[in-house]
């Protein structure tokens, strides 16, 4: 169940994060976490989370939690994009009777698992690790007084509901309070995925299995900034947590890369104090088995079909565009092949047969004539201010989140129709950014494009 321990956590330390020291008006919500954390035996949860990097959702999770004394159900969706077709959801069940566990996996349906573990009536355990973690968040906004208070709007209603907005702003945001943040991530992803920043060594960053986004951050963050933050947490009239909302943004410095931005925006609802049930687990209120009785029942595993891959209506009339930026006529498809995150085009441009590579984000990465390779007579110089405009607006328009840096002449040739030039360009950083074949003469158009260093 650690699963559901860490996501708890998550809406603990939030409140704690955000929350000021005990002479504060604030107290109550810190008395609110804790209490939730490690003195709840009956409590319904459900919420939903976006995570995205650089403005990209990569994953979105959807929950259901009860706890009902030494019973548990834990229910998650999530939902990982995919190019070219719906989002691939997975997920799982799990539900807690005493010490029995049973869980149900989306990507296995009609089948359960069941094993055992310590019964326990409260979200979370007493742990050393926890119990640091909290102390440390106490001593951290103790530490902070001021900016939380300055950052906080407190609202009280008649009824005795209180809510308390927090907004914080990128460059205000105290140091103490992102690296606490980045801890509790650290604390957190550990037990979401297993895997935690302690298990590899940083000397050997290229060797490490980055399989995913979310494994890439928890292992490859260097250091976490806090940047543009809106919380709200609310408790009702009994001082208990009811709600928590907002979005969350930090800037993730790695050691295998850049800064990158990772936002969460998430809704969280609790309800059902002292009134939820989590019935004892059967089979066929789900209509599963265990994979042994699915054997001597001689049931087949249910085929796991490929959902077909629907062509973007956007593609082709992207490829034209670019191609018109290029200054070259685009015609007819005669194929395309779908992959992961890009797409291959086979198409008549300029009456010649060409690929054109574009992304499931509609960059469009390589335009290549198929056996088109001019030789060219090698040089190095400077690309004169009318050919740079027109090779940077033809970027804009195919690849606009390509930086881009020096523009140099790489080469150059004469063919039975005129000059050729080839040109390389650089991002800020010096780093390949991308090669373009550019026809000068007798007409200017752009002939050949390559952003994935084929060229």
């Amino acid at each position: 169940m650690k699963l559901r321990k860490s996501c708890i956590a998550l809406l603990m330390i939030l409140a704690l994060c955000f929350s000021a020291h005990a002479e504060s008006s604030l107290v109550p919500f810190i008395d609110a976490a804790e209490k939730l954390a490690f003195e709840t035996d009956n409590v319904t949860i459900t919420g939903k989370a976006e995570f995205l990097l650089d403005g990209k959702r990569f994953k979105t999770a959807e929950i259901t939690y009860v706890q009902d004394g030494e019973n548990s159900f834990w229910q998650e969706k999530l939902l990982t994009p995919r190019a070219w077709r719906s989002d691939l959801e997975s997920g799982f069940t799990v539900i807690q009777n005493g010490r029995d566990i049973y869980v149900m996996e989306t990507l296995e349906p009609g089948l359960y698992r069941s094993g055992s573990d310590n019964k326990q009536n409260t979200l979370l355990r007493r742990t050393a690790h926890a119990d640091l973690l909290f102390a440390l968040a106490r001593t951290v906004t103790e530490q902070t007084v001021p900016f939380l208070e300055t950052a906080a709007s407190l609202t009280e209603e008649k009824n005795g509901n209180m809510m308390v907005q927090f907004d914080l702003t990128e460059g205000d945001t105290p140091a103490l309070l992102s690296q606490l943040a980045n801890l509790c991530m650290r604390f957190i992803g550990k037990r979401l995925t297993g895997d935690g920043d302690d298990e590899y060594d940083v000397s050997e960053i290229s060797s490490w299995p980055v399989a995913t986004e979310t494994f890439d951050i928890l292992v490859n963050t260097k250091t976490l900034n806090l940047s543009d933050c809106s919380v709200r947490i609310s408790l009702d009239g009994e001082g208990r947590l009811n709600a928590a909302s907002g979005v969350v943004s930090a800037r993730l410095k790695g050691y295998m890369h850049g800064t990158r931005l990772l936002t969460v925006r998430f809704e969280t609802a609790l309800s059902g104090y002292g009134e939820s049930t989590v019935p004892l687990f059967d089979p066929k209120d789900y209509q599963v088995m265990t994979e042994w009785e699915r054997e001597a029942a001689g049931i087949e595993a249910p085929e796991k079909k490929m959902e077909p891959i629907k062509k973007p209506e956007w593609l082709e009339e992207r490829a034209k565009e670019v191609c018109e930026a290029a200054g070259v006529s685009f015609g007819e498809v005669t194929d395309s092949y779908f992959f992961d995150d890009f797409c291959n085009m086979d198409a008549q441009i300029n009456g010649k047969r060409y690929e054109v590579i574009l992304s499931d984000d509609q960059a469009v990465l390589c335009i290549d004539q198929t056996n088109f390779r001019p030789d060219f007579k090698t040089c190095d110089e400077p690309v004169d201010d009318e050919l740079t405009q027109r090779i940077r607006s033809f970027l804009t328009v195919a690849n606009p989140s390509l930086d881009i840096g020096e523009i140099r002449l790489i080469g150059q040739t004469d063919d039975e129709i005129g000059k050729l030039f080839w040109v390389y360009v650089k991002d800020p950083d010096g780093d390949f950014g991308c090669h373009l074949t550019v026809r000068q003469t007798p007409e200017w158009q752009i002939e050949e494009y390559d952003a994935l260093g084929f060229g």
